[in-house]
């Protein structure tokens, strides 16, 4: 078994994400007599689906193996608060958790992880397929993952320093949404720096920003403790509204940072302003850039799926194929503006212009036709899916209506963080690049259909390789 079972999820997410990103999935998969179809949800797996999930497992447990125990007997960085249960790699149970800790411990550390490998192979389709390019011998040979995985878990500790018991602000899982987003856009690139390069300058930008994004949002009750307690809230409940809220709108803030800064990096700014007016000049940028992101984030609320009594098969599946369409279709594209008028600078957009609407409103299509395409609901009542695999339900069903099980055990959290990190690194990946139609195709589920068949069936094969439970 892992080390850490919820950082080898996260390391498929990451896999996923970053290396599928701009890929088509869609009408190539298929197989005689419709070579062009993409695969059917219940045919056996798509080849190519198998070989990214090999190749996924392969690099989480190479990273696995670079990252020791994070346990309470020894936290991983020393200071920070831990994820797992001594020596065995489960994850600790957050629900019984008041203090929120481990709830915001889990789910920042393992987005670390999963952040840091999405920028490690952010656009190189180098592993397909699983074996290696330069053989010498005539024998195929698989990846040796050791030197980039030694480079992730360097980082992984650096950053994962900041990881420790602070409820100084508004809503903290909001300030970390921001931060993962900004070092996800900050790390990825042609190449991982050396560390210290990386980290120092990426920590002074990315943490500024994210104080001041939260700063911009109030107190938010569905997610956080009290309005002098920053720390999330245990997420108990049958079914859990506080666990659904707080992946939504954790997810939903990293994917809006991320989709702000990709192609923008902060750091390239650093040489061109270092000296005695440094800091000065991070808070300023800081300031200028929080307030399009709060608005961006909170226009786009309105399409989560926050209810317990939901008519979603899967509401957290929804919701993250919600946020990954939104960081796919805005990544690296001027939104938060609007338009220069004379000599003036750009205003700020309002959190309802219609723009925010708009996309709104075409992410909900998407993610509508991916929770349908998924096909039932993954839950002990209908049965899990995918049928027959070892991992746990995620959905509570309710006399009809479904929302987020409550992880009462290691292992519920551990599928839950797994396969709604796999979604939203897929629909990201598969959207990105892809800019909205502008008519009313945006919001028609047909449009979406070829893509959401064959992401699915990508993401049923996936679910294989996530840590049995």
């Amino acid at each position: 078994m892992p080390q850490n079972n919820l950082y080898y999820d996260a390391a498929i997410e990451g896999y996923v994400a970053g290396s599928l990103k701009g890929r088509v999935l869609a009408a190539v998969n298929g197989t005689p007599p419709n070579p062009t179809a993409p695969p059917a949800i219940a045919s056996p797996a798509d080849p190519s689906y198998a070989a990214i999930a090999l190749e996924a497992e392969r690099w989480a447990g190479f990273l696995d193996a670079a990252i020791p125990t994070d346990d309470t007997a020894s936290p991983q960085p020393a200071g920070s608060i831990p994820t797992g249960v001594i020596t065995t790699g489960v994850a600790i149970v957050p629900s019984t958790d008041a203090t929120g800790n481990t709830q915001f411990a889990q789910l920042v550390k393992s987005r670390l992880v999963a952040i840091i490998s999405y920028a490690v192979f952010s656009g190189r389709y180098d592993a397909q397929p699983a074996t290696a390019f330069d053989v010498d011998d005539g024998t195929p040979e698989p990846i040796d993952y050791t030197v980039k995985a030694a480079s992730v878990a360097a980082i992984y500790q650096q950053l994962a320093l900041q990881v420790a018991s602070d409820s100084a602000a508004n809503n903290l899982l909001l300030e970390w949404g921001t931060f993962l987003g900004g070092f996800a856009s900050v790390l990825s690139g042609p190449s991982l720096a050396p560390i210290d390069a990386v980290t120092a300058p990426a920590i002074g930008f990315v943490g500024e920003l994210g104080l001041k994004v939260d700063a911009l949002i109030a107190f938010d009750a569905t997610i956080t403790i009290s309005d002098v307690n920053g720390m999330p809230l245990a997420p108990t409940g049958a079914p859990s509204g506080r666990q659904q809220q707080e992946l939504a709108k954790l997810r939903l803030m990293e994917s809006v940072v991320l989709a702000y800064l990709e192609n923008r990096n902060p750091v390239s700014l650093a040489a061109q302003n270092a000296g005695s007016g440094f800091d000065a000049f991070v808070v300023a940028w800081a300031t200028a850039n929080a307030l399009p992101i709060a608005n961006a984030y909170t226009g786009l609320l309105a399409g989560l799926d926050l209810s317990t009594t939901s008519a979603h098969n899967n509401p957290t599946l929804y919701n993250e194929a919600y946020c990954g369409f939104v960081s796919g279709a805005l990544a690296a594209r001027p939104f938060g503006f609007g338009p220069v008028s004379g000599d003036a600078p750009p205003a700020v957009l309002s959190s309802d212009d219609p723009s925010y609407a708009a996309i709104a409103a075409a992410a909900a299509a998407f993610a509508l036709e991916v929770d349908t395409t998924v096909g039932g609901i993954d839950s002990t009542a209908h049965g899990t899916i995918p049928t027959g695999s070892d991992t746990q339900p995620i959905t509570v069903t309710n006399s009809g209506t479904q929302g987020a099980v409550s992880p009462t055990t290691g292992a519920l959290q551990t599928a839950q963080l797994g396969k709604t990190g796999l979604m939203w690194g897929l629909c990201r990946a598969v959207q990105w690049g892809r800019p909205l139609v502008g008519n009313v195709d945006d919001t028609t589920a047909a449009t979406y259909t070829p893509v959401a068949q064959a992401l699915v069936a990508a993401y049923l094969q996936l679910c294989t390789v996530l840590i049995p439970s």
